[in-house]
């Protein structure tokens, strides 16, 4: 995980960046919210600073749900997922 710089007062695990500066942090793994996927994966991909981003430059991204899981099959499905894209990951792509 990655300790934002300058946490948002109201969420303190995570601080808002604008396309311009979304390269700021490289993570190894991109968790895209999957309520609007694909387009905030086709949103990115227009975005000129998409290219700086090194683990979205390696494919190295996934859908994640923000909110729909209702049953634990439903978690457990999704955190299997999760952590086969994490094990996929480079864990030097952020360095």
């Amino acid at each position: 995980m990655i300790v934002p710089e300058k946490p948002d007062p109201e969420f303190p695990y995570w601080q808002t960046l604008s396309f311009e500066n979304a390269d700021h942090y490289q993570p190894d793994l991109i968790l895209f919210d999957d309520r609007n996927y694909p387009g905030n994966l086709e949103t990115l991909e227009k975005q000129p600073i998409a290219d700086s981003i090194k683990a979205f430059e390696a494919g190295a991204y996934t859908e994640w749900p923000a909110y729909w899981l209702h049953t634990y099959t439903d978690y457990a499905e999704q955190l299997q997922q999760l952590t086969e894209a994490i094990h996929a990951a480079d864990p030097d792509i952020g360095d």
